[in-house]
């Protein structure tokens, strides 16, 4: 189980697929195919399977004012002056809106993270649930709003959903990676 390369994309692509993404933590690649390449690709001995990159949907299940935040009892470690500084903590999601008030600090202005649906540096909330998610995690102690489990963490985008709030799993893994 080795990492894919330059050798396992010049296959996909004399196939007719075209690669989206190489991953680094799985051995896998992201690709479209066409149809009449499955079965040549499937009897090559370096490719062990091949898998739809099936769609993914934001789930909104709204709470009460993060009423998890309070059930874990992050005001006590707050108190504790444990607030997440140097934390790293990415959302995978919808994209962040980095300039609401309550999360804007918390981003590095040269690295909000990425898009994968633009392919680009821009990862803006465009659905609402990403922005959510890192208010949850992350939403900044400053009398505004709500306050997150790790308020002074570092923030980064990573918009793996469309407008529409619809992904798939290779936007996901590509995300992770």
């Amino acid at each position: 189980d080795r990492v894919p390369g330059p050798a396992e994309e010049k296959l996909v692509r004399a196939f007719g697929g075209t690669v989206s993404y190489t991953y680094g933590i799985i051995p896998a690649i992201a690709a479209t195919l066409p149809e009449a390449a499955i079965n040549g690709l499937l009897n090559n001995p370096r490719v062990t399977a091949i898998e739809p990159d099936e769609e993914v949907y934001a789930v909104d299940a709204e709470l009460d004012n993060s009423w998890g935040v309070k059930r874990i009892g992050s005001g006590e470690v707050h108190a504790a002056l444990n607030t997440g500084a140097g934390v790293k903590i990415g959302i995978i999601d919808s994209g962040v809106n980095y300039l609401h008030p309550d999360l804007n600090d918390n981003f590095d202005p040269l690295n909000r993270g990425y898009d994968f649906v633009q392919n680009d540096a821009d990862p803006m909330d465009v659905y609402g649930h990403g922005t959510h998610v890192a208010g949850t995690a992350c939403a900044e102690d400053n009398n505004f709003g709500v306050v997150g489990v790790a308020p002074a963490c570092a923030l980064y985008s990573l918009r793996v959903l469309n407008d529409d709030g619809v992904g798939s799993w290779g936007r996901v893994i590509a995300a992770m990676d």
